[in-house]
């Protein structure tokens, strides 16, 4: 995910680097790293105590992998990945007020990340209120 940072690699379309362009082929390298961590998770909670997997290092691999997907911006794939992470770490083991504790800190936090951003805050008026935007579409008044 750093190589969509790096000149000659990283593909920069309307100031977000998420691509990665190689000859005619682009893609998102977030695709491949979900896959990737996916595996990864799976081999490192296998390894750690069953009882309750280690809290920490668990949150600092994942909040390293949150600083490179809002460099990007990428907002949409670090919720997936939020997601994926927390239900791997959940059915390793972890403990449900932990993983209560964390979702009630890291809920508003996204919230506020989206209303920070005004176009992550215009696409989360629309999707909440898709029929406005549907009668805008049809009267050629704009969504907004």
């Amino acid at each position: 995910m750093i190589a969509v940072f790096l000149p000659g690699i990283g593909l920069e379309l309307n100031g977000a680097h998420r691509w990665i362009q190689l000859g005619p082929l682009t893609f998102q390298s977030v695709e491949l790293y979900k896959f990737g961590l996916i595996s990864y998770l799976a081999v490192w909670f296998a390894k750690h105590n069953p009882d309750e997997p280690p809290l920490l290092p668990f949150l600092t691999f994942l909040g390293f992998s949150a600083v490179l997907l809002l460099l990007q911006p990428d907002l949409g794939s670090l919720l997936v990945i939020i997601a994926i992470s927390f239900g791997m770490f959940f059915v390793a083991g972890g403990n449900l007020r932990q993983v209560g504790l964390l979702a009630a800190v890291g809920i508003p936090a996204l919230l506020l990340l989206i209303l920070l951003s005004p176009y992550r805050r215009d696409r989360l008026l629309t999707l909440m209120n898709q029929w406005h935007w549907l009668s805008c579409q049809t009267n050629n008044t704009g969504p907004w």
